[in-house]
């Protein structure tokens, strides 16, 4: 949710997301709004729908990945997948001639079928974002994907966990890839990430963590998931199918 109008903000980039053959399904859009008094940047995200002429998320494209047409092609060349959260970060990879992806979505929102877009990959680095204060969401999120990954059919030994390097915390702190290519590091600084140690990060996510670093939706996704596993028939749902949550 934004606190101004969305005539507010600067369209600044559209990210086209096109099915497997190259056609264009639709762009997500990013404004953003510069605080003359903190001059820190708020962002925010639409969809468009060229279908339509609409702002809106056209129906299906929960399938899709970004630069999915160029991922499918890396993978019939056996090639490694990159797959991290943000376009941003998706381009700064793809820039170096590796391949890369992400979701739309956002944070925590990876889908089952982009998990299968990606599963007959040679091996996936998933980069684990640093959030300095709450470690957990980033870790939550490469999770899932990892678990969709899973899910999906794929050998859980062709998956790895990256992060970028440097300090957690601080003026030298570095979030993402595209920080990290940005301050002067290559891919080759990137630090592994032990499986166990992202799991256990992972499980300490509560929908308060989300709502602070900016993730409403998110958080309330997460506060909605928690509630179904209050119910007493959940896990019976799961075990018979019911519940693809």
């Amino acid at each position: 949710m934004t606190r101004e109008p969305l005539s507010a903000y600067t369209l600044t980039t559209r990210y086209p997301y096109c099915n497997e053959s190259g056609a264009l399904v639709f762009e997500k859009l990013r404004f953003e709004l510069l605080d003359p008094i903190s001059n820190l940047r708020s962002k925010t995200f639409r969809y468009w729908d060229p279908a339509s002429r609409t702002m809106s998320k056209p129906l299906g494209a929960d399938a899709l990945l970004y630069r999915l047409p160029q991922v499918r092609e890396g993978i019939a060349a056996g090639e490694v997948v990159h797959s991290v959260e943000g376009e941003k970060d998706s381009d700064a990879v793809a820039a170096l001639g590796l391949v890369a992806t992400t979701h739309h979505q956002g944070a925590g929102n990876f889908h089952p079928l982009q998990a299968s877009s990606i599963a007959d990959a040679r091996r996936v680095r998933l980069w684990v974002d640093k959030d300095p204060e709450h470690p957990e969401v980033g870790a939550y999120d490469a999770w899932r994907r990892f678990t969709l990954l899973v899910d999906a059919g794929m050998d859980p030994g062709r998956i790895v966990f990256w992060r970028a390097p440097g300090p957690w915390r601080g003026r030298h702190a570095v979030k993402d890839p595209a920080d990290m290519l940005a301050a002067g590091y290559s891919l080759d600084d990137a630090v592994p990430c032990d499986r166990d140690k992202v799991h256990d990060a992972a499980m300490r996510f509560t929908p308060a963590a989300g709502r602070k670093t900016g993730y409403e939706m998110w958080a309330k996704r997460a506060a909605r998931a928690e509630a179904k596993k209050a119910d007493p028939h959940y896990w019976s749902k799961r075990v018979r199918g019911g519940d693809h949550a």
